[in-house]
């Protein structure tokens, strides 16, 4: 009987940096870098509204100069920052207080959080590796910085005390099941 192998997906490795972003596949063991659409190996980690559209990477970057109030760079560095007011950030756009007590985006009318600016950015890195590759990307995973895992701490450490409460009443509760069922049998 001929047993079919499951078809791969394809996954795509991705670094949002705060600068630049990179992202790469792996072919057969080796990783490889893919080169954006622009023919580089790092797209820039911003994002520019402009009235036409929204632009990401290069372009975005070549805007910055010339519209710095819709042009959004190094938006890393806000994920997870709570606000303070707008005069301290010193930032050409408009920062204001979000649903959440981060520090948000407003430009053009709109509100963004620093999360959705970055997944416009993670998008672009995706339909460029499509492109790249000529294939559908199913899959992706990228990397943290160490900072990002810090602001995540309390809510890590609360899970992880969840997990360790519920395993321990889970094996000391079946524990007692076990004494007495034994117990039981003995007599």
């Amino acid at each position: 009987m001929f047993i079919s192998q499951p078809t791969r997906s394809t996954c795509i490795g991705i670094d949002l940096g705060t600068t630049n972003s990179c992202m790469c596949v792996f072919d057969k063991t080796t990783p490889r870098i893919l080169e954006n659409a622009e023919g580089k190996r790092t797209t820039p980690s911003c994002v520019s509204f402009t009235p036409t559209g929204i632009l990401v990477g290069e372009p975005a970057k070549r805007m910055e100069a010339l519209h710095p109030t819709t042009t959004i760079s190094g938006i890393k560095r806000m994920i997870g920052c709570q606000y303070k007011n707008d005069k301290q950030e010193r930032r050409p756009y408009k920062i204001v207080k979000g649903r959440n007590g981060e520090g948000w985006i407003h430009i053009n009318g709109k509100t963004y959080s620093p999360t959705e600016i970055s997944s416009i950015i993670l998008k672009k890195l995706k339909k460029g590796a499509e492109a790249k590759l000529g294939k559908r990307v199913d899959e992706a995973f990228y990397l943290l910085s160490f900072y990002s895992l810090i602001s995540l701490f309390p809510f890590l450490l609360f899970h992880f005390v969840i997990f360790i409460l519920f395993y321990l009443f889970f094996f000391l509760f079946s524990f007692d099941i076990i004494l007495l069922f034994c117990m039981l049998n003995c007599l």
